[in-house]
């Protein structure tokens, strides 16, 4: 049967969240989105997963699509409580989904931020995640602090210059996400960005799959072997020719690890 795309809009979590859901089969996907994307990013499996099996759930993760900023400067971890809430919300209030439905949960570069931490807490309705380009760990980055936001810094902390002063330094040499971030926003891309996850990826106990750009600069192909060596089942895939956002421009690296999930056919890692 060909399965018609009739897409749906969905708040959760009180208006806090919302998700588009296509599909109507057994198996749930959540898909996570990375920093300042939306959930359109993953409107790609609709078309190479088979909807009659998946029903596909992409969230637009607060701050971003559809779902408004959050009230406070948060973590990664509000973020994934969130989500948690969400995926009960969804599990408990459709009879297609019974008490021992697993969920694939796919997260991409602060996507998958999120699904680690998730991953950590363990809840009982995860079954397996698929990460890709996720900067996992401090200290990734070599460039040095330019001399002048040094100075800027020390005079800040002396009060000898204002906070005002001190943001437009920051924004003259931060990155282009940290440009584009305002108020809260920015606050939380500055707190998730000092974030490491060494701890939680030891906690994770589901089958994790890491899917890689060898060519990815924003998280190295490094920091995927490194997790590897911590994960304690995990399995890398390295796109030889894909950067940051290798899932999306290799068409079949994604759907095809759900889909072998789905069947069981990589067996337990």
């Amino acid at each position: 049967m060909v399965y018609e795309s009739v897409e749906l809009l969905r708040a959760f979590d009180d208006g806090k969240i919302f998700a588009k859901i296509d599909g109507h089969g057994p198996q749930l996907v959540v898909a996570l989105h990375g920093w300042s994307r939306t959930s359109n990013d993953f409107l790609k499996l609709v078309s190479t997963l088979d909807m009659n099996r998946f029903r596909l759930v992409r969230f637009d993760l607060p701050g971003f699509g559809e779902s408004a900023p959050p009230d406070e400067p948060v973590g990664t971890q509000y973020y994934a409580s969130a989500i948690d809430r969400a995926i009960c919300e969804l599990l408990s209030g459709d009879d297609a989904f019974g008490e021992d439905s697993r969920v694939i949960l796919v997260g991409h570069s602060f996507g998958g931020r999120i699904a680690i931490r998730i991953g950590a807490a363990r809840p009982k309705w995860l079954g397996s995640l698929v990460v890709s380009g996720v900067p996992l760990f401090r200290g990734g980055s070599s460039r040095s602090v330019p001399l002048s936001l040094s100075i800027a810094k020390f005079l800040a902390s002396k009060g000898i210059i204002g906070a005002p002063r001190l943001d437009k330094i920051k924004s003259k040499h931060g990155s282009l996400d940290y440009r584009n971030a305002q108020g809260v926003i920015r606050d939380i891309l500055v707190k998730s960005v000092n974030e490491d996850y060494s701890d939680a990826l030891s906690m994770i106990e589901v089958d994790t799959f890491l899917i890689w750009g060898a060519l990815d600069s924003a998280a190295p192909i490094d920091m995927a072997r490194r997790a590897l060596e911590i994960l304690p089942r995990g399995k890398l895939d390295v796109i030889a020719d894909g950067d940051h956002f290798a899932i999306f421009s290799d068409r079949s690296s994604l759907s095809k690890t759900i889909d072998e999930i789905s069947n069981n056919r990589l067996g337990t890692l």
